[in-house]
């Protein structure tokens, strides 16, 4: 199990340049530390960047991989990310990221 200062990162360069266009650097690694923190089985997370398709707005990805031991055993459920991220953001900076978690491998780490 990797502990929260080896889990593997990968920032997409789009990503990189719209964080840094908004101004949101320091809210994107606070997001990143709490999810290191808090999700259960982290494998890798990924930060990529999210067309605007519908939306008509870019945004950011925050793909947590999870070992899928974890993934269905834990009691941590999304909606406790959604409400610290309420809680800890305007609706100025949420509204640029979401969280997705996906299953990895069961050897990973």
């Amino acid at each position: 199990m990797n502990s929260p200062s080896t889990i593997p990162l990968t920032v997409e360069a789009e990503a990189a340049a719209l964080v840094a266009e908004l101004g949101l650097q320091a809210e994107l690694e606070q997001m990143l530390d709490h999810a290191r923190q808090t999700i259960p089985g982290l494998q890798e997370l990924n930060v990529k960047f999210a067309p605007a398709y519908d939306t008509g707005e870019e945004g950011i990805i925050l793909e947590a991989v999870r070992d899928p031991a974890s993934a269905s055993s834990s009691t941590w459920k999304k909606k406790q990310w959604w409400e610290w991220e309420i809680a800890t953001f305007s609706p100025d900076v949420y509204r640029y990221f979401t969280l997705f978690t996906v299953s990895g491998n069961d050897d990973a780490g």
